[in-house]
This record gives C-alpha cells, structure tokens and sequence, in this order.
C-alpha cells in the first residue's frame, strides 16, 4: 500500500468534484447546494490535505449541521 502524501488540499478537491459534476452535465441548482455545503465543510474543518481529515472529524461537522438546522 502506498502511503505517500498526495498533497490534495480539501478546496482543490471540492472544485474538481464540482467540475467532474457539470462535466457529467448535472443540473446547475445541485452544484449550487454542493458547493455551499462543501464549502461550509471546508470553513469548519479547514483547507488541509484530504487525507488528513478523518470520520469523527467529518460526524462532529455533521452533528453540528443537524442541530443548527434542528434549533
């Protein structure tokens, strides 16, 4: 197994998601809402290497989204 460093940042991999999104011709109102949503991930967690982030890290941001829209 490989275990090098790819170095993708979360903000390089949110835009090329979007852009494999419209390539697939995908209707522009989804990308909207991913793009909102990923972003709020990114401003939550941060703009670090992909592979850094982990699933408890990924639950804590969901949590906190349920609730917000919850209250």
């Amino acid at each position: 197994m490989n275990h090098r460093s790819s170095g993708l940042k979360l903000s390089d991999a949110v835009e090329g998601f979007l852009q494999f999104k419209m390539a697939e011709g995908r209707s522009p109102l989804p990308l909207v809402g991913y793009r909102h949503d990923l972003r709020e991930w990114q401003a939550y967690a941060g703009d670090k290497q992909v592979e850094k982030f982990d699933a408890q890290e990924l639950m804590a941001f969901l949590n906190l989204s349920v609730h917000q829209v919850v209250c």
